[in-house]
């Protein structure tokens, strides 16, 4: 899984999109999760944003594990082979890796045992203009889950590997 996780990063960080642009990007997670069962996909939340949904089979907490879709309009000067390959436009934030690392809950999801409750794993649009979060929550299909706890994920570059930092 490691590699196929791998895989997935760098595809992601050599076709980035801009914020509310995310067509490709969001077809790309839809495409990746599909194999691991979720109980619903819902595509376009709050724009181009996807939510992965995993039911168990007794009601209970929804926790909601949110990730960033959109790169910015920055211009890579990186000499890897997965570089940009959008002129203009790169990951520079992480989003890459975010998206990656919620993607890769979902084959833990379809083998957990709980008994209870819901966990979306939620590909957020548009954060850097500060629109996508506001859209998400205005969604209908988003309100309609009944959300319990949100955990947003963000990389914290020179915090020691393997570490949560809680504020």
């Amino acid at each position: 899984m490691i590699d196929t996780l791998v895989l997935l990063r760098k595809q992601l960080h050599e076709n980035p999109e801009l914020s509310g642009k995310e067509h490709e990007t969001a077809n790309r997670i839809v495409e990746f999760v599909k194999s691991f069962i979720p109980t619903q996909i819902i595509e376009g939340v709050g724009g181009t944003g996807v939510g992965v949904v995993y039911q168990f089979a007794e009601s209970g907490p929804t926790v909601v594990i949110r990730c960033e879709l959109d790169a910015l309009p920055i211009v890579e000067e990186n000499t890897f082979n997965y570089r940009s390959k959008n002129s203009g436009v790169s990951h520079k934030c992480g989003h890459d890796g975010h998206m990656t690392i919620v993607a890769g809950l979902a084959p833990w999801l379809k083998e957990a045992t709980f008994k209870r409750g819901k966990v979306v794993l939620l590909f957020q649009p548009a954060e850097e203009t500060g629109k996508g979060a506001a859209n998400v929550i205005e969604d209908s299909r988003f309100k309609n889950l009944t959300i319990d706890y949100v955990f947003a994920l963000h990389n914290l570059p020179g915090s020691k590997k393997h570490s949560i930092t809680v504020r």
